[in-house]
């Protein structure tokens, strides 16, 4: 909480005193309109250079690593069309049922590990029965996102084991998918598969010219919904309820709303929670050409520039007294999953699988966390990714 407060209280001086720093050929950017017009202003700040590179290599092209393009708007249609408006209700039984199902499970023990017993599992589930890729199990397929996750989007230190690692699990990934499509389209053309997964739907748009993939555009555009499925939704939901239990106030509101199935209140604590500590505190840019914001701040062509959202979502003139935790926030301000033509692409996914995954948390009698270093978060080799976090709470009969 000390280190939270302090990095709170830095964005504030840099907000009002330098809210642009220039550091060599990066720009970082703290004031909440100024992150937002940058990302919002997709060809002047663009994002293949930042993501392209590595998304290419590890998954193949993917919309996260285009910019505006006839490739990237094409393939943009064709997934949203793959999703399906009554999807939501699917996907909230899927999850609903998993996590209270893996909940139930711990209630006995009173001790849960909300990490490897609930918020990595429950991501799987929606991959084996929402997307229709399960991968060969669910330890291979968590250990794949998270290797390949890292390596697109963390490793700034261009750490050679971690790349290696990735390399390896790239191939591994393809090499399943490819196998994957081809015996689901055997079974589809065969008439022994009839089931409505991601993968499945498509594979049969193929059959029309406008939403056609070959089988690479398929593998690429299902390993890039994928990719963010897994280790985002686990850390974000650890960052939420670590907030929570740190705050006794908000978590007994939150319990609340848990305990009369209140959804609304309980997303507006789940995504106020996580403002304190976002899964992704900064969205990186280029600068594509010389240019300026509104606010009359200048960008030299070939930069990266470096959108602090974290600080943005800090901003008073955003969020009015910032330092509260407030229950009444509009969530049109939140930059929790992107902002922009590059806003995540499963964002109706988090917000419905956060939620579910506190509310079944938050129902259990005196939720606390562990004592000691058995409650302390215990992240990976890379220090990216939560791999512990034990909470206790008094036993019961399921």
């Amino acid at each position: 909480m000390l280190k939270q407060k302090l990095t709170l209280l830095v964005f504030r001086l840099l907000r009002s005193f330098l809210p642009v720093v220039r550091f060599g050929k990066n720009y970082f950017v703290f004031r909440h309109r100024d992150v937002t017009e940058i990302l919002d202003r997709d060809t002047d700040f663009t994002i293949s250079q930042i993501n392209a590179p590595n998304i290419d290599k590890y998954t193949g092209p993917f919309i996260l690593g285009m910019d505006r393009s006839p490739q990237e708007t094409r393939e943009s249609e064709i997934l949203q069309k793959a999703v399906k408006r009554d999807d939501m209700a699917w996907i909230e039984k899927i999850v609903s049922q998993a996590a209270s199902d893996l909940v139930d499970k711990a209630r006995p023990s009173g001790s849960i590990d909300m990490v490897s017993e609930l918020s990595l599992v429950i991501p799987w589930h929606f991959l084996d029965q929402y997307c229709g890729t399960p991968g060969p199990d669910m330890p291979t397929m968590q250990h794949w996102m998270r290797s390949i996750f890292y390596n697109v989007f963390l490793n700034f230190s261009n750490n050679e084991e971690q790349i290696k690692e990735a390399e390896k699990v790239a191939a591994e990934l393809h090499q399943y998918l490819d196998q994957l499509i081809l015996e689901k389209q055997e079974a589809i053309k065969k008439g022994t598969y009839d089931g409505d997964d991601l993968l499945a739907r498509l594979i049969r748009m193929q059959d029309n010219p406008a939403t056609h993939l070959d089988n690479d555009g398929i593998r690429r555009n299902i390993s890039g919904v994928i990719l963010g499925a897994v280790d985002t939704i686990s850390k974000s939901a650890v960052n939420i309820m670590s907030q929570l239990l740190m705050r006794p106030h908000a978590l007994r509101g939150a319990q609340e709303a848990a305990k009369n199935n209140d959804f609304v209140l309980l997303s507006n604590y789940a995504f106020e929670a996580m403002r304190f500590n976002p899964f992704n505190p900064v969205l990186l840019r280029h600068v594509e050409h010389d240019t300026k914001l509104s606010s009359g701040k200048r960008f030299k062509k070939g930069k990266t520039v470096w959108s602090v959202v974290w600080s943005a979502m800090f901003d008073p003139n955003a969020f009015s007294n910032p330092g509260s935790f407030r229950t009444d926030r509009s969530y049109k301000n939140y930059i929790l999953f992107g902002w922009g033509m590059h806003r995540c692409f499963g964002e109706y996914v988090n917000k419905l699988e956060l939620p579910i995954i506190c509310r079944e948390l938050l129902k259990l009698p005196n939720l606390r966390i562990a004592p000691g270093k058995e409650g302390k978060i215990i992240y990976d080799s890379t220090g990216a990714f939560p791999d512990r976090f034990v909470l206790k709470f008094d036993p019961e009969t399921p």
